[in-house]
């Protein structure tokens, strides 16, 4: 599977404080909204398909989901792949208290984690939907 935008050589905006707050507390607000921000994702949906599709076989390996939000998709890792430690990374308090216990959440983005020598030696992989924030992570990193 070819997936050409996670090569993209473009920077992204620096991330001001201000800038920061305002993305945390839209999604501190949208973590209350289950209708509309729901906790859960159906796996069968086709881009949760191909995501699995692109990261193939986790089993026993470290995943870092990189805005995991509530953790619908690293819910579904954990599921999936039952031996793997599953990592979820968030700027949103509400968002990672609505993950499951049994992913590890941790508060921050993918602009603190790619300067992170810390993050960067204990996981193994990252989901593609985000990949292309964490500079040097690719789908066969770790």
């Amino acid at each position: 599977m070819n997936w050409p935008f996670f090569r993209t050589k473009q920077r992204a905006s620096p991330l001001t404080p201000d800038l920061r707050r305002r993305i945390r507390a839209s999604f501190e607000e949208a973590a209350r909204d289950e209708e509309h921000f729901i906790s859960t994702i159906d796996p069968r949906i086709c881009h949760v398909r191909l995501i699995l599709e692109y990261l193939g076989g986790l089993a026993g390996k470290r995943v870092l989901d990189i805005g995991c939000g509530k953790g619908r998709f690293a819910r579904i890792l954990a599921e999936r792949f039952p031996s793997s430690e599953i990592w979820g990374l968030d700027l949103a308090g509400s968002m990672r208290r609505c993950a499951p216990a049994f992913i590890r959440v941790c508060a921050g983005s993918a602009a603190i984690a790619g300067a992170s020598p810390a993050a960067s030696s204990r996981i193994g992989k990252t989901s593609p939907r985000t990949a292309c924030s964490w500079p040097g992570w690719r789908k066969d990193s770790g």
